[in-house]
């Protein structure tokens, strides 16, 4: 399991992985600005985010051109390569979660659909994925909502 450190700066539980498939990623376990040990809901997340960064993601390629025709309009991203549609990650960040029973994570990465600003990739029990806007990992939800990653993964 992950080393988790308070952070209280970043008011979240901090660690790195170092992964041949994904890179390095900052791994950020957030709360609400106490310093209570992640919950067994987040814990199940830290351990999925661990898997994946040893087997990787799936190809994201048609979620990321999905997102990709939203952001910039069907002509921009039609004219757009599979490697530019590529996401280099650098976190992965696990939300306010304490009974839900579903994981929730949050990649986020750079790519060049939002060069300024980044992407991320809603995960859901490491089977349903979406690609989203970066604000979405760094939004503050009350703990257990996870309506708007929902959205994002039916959408």
């Amino acid at each position: 399991m992950a080393n988790l450190v308070w952070s209280p700066d970043e008011d979240a539980w901090i660690s790195y992985i170092e992964s041949e498939k994904l890179g390095e990623l900052q791994l950020r376990v957030l709360t609400d600005g106490e310093q209570s040990p992640p919950t067994d809901s987040q814990l199940r997340c830290v351990s999925v985010v661990e898997r994946l960064a040893k087997t990787g993601l799936p190809l994201l390629t048609d979620h990321a051109r999905k997102y990709a025709a939203t952001y910039l309009g069907d002509t921009e991203s039609d004219e757009m390569d599979d490697d530019e549609l590529g996401i280099e990650f650098y976190a992965a960040v696990i939300p306010q979660l304490r009974s839900t029973t579903d994981t929730y994570i949050i990649f986020v990465g750079n790519s060049d659909i939002d060069w300024e600003h980044g992407i991320a990739v809603i995960c859901k029990n490491a089977l349903q994925f979406a690609v989203a806007h970066s604000d979405f990992a760094y939004s503050g939800c009350e703990w257990d909502d996870t309506s708007q990653l929902e959205q994002l993964l039916d959408g």
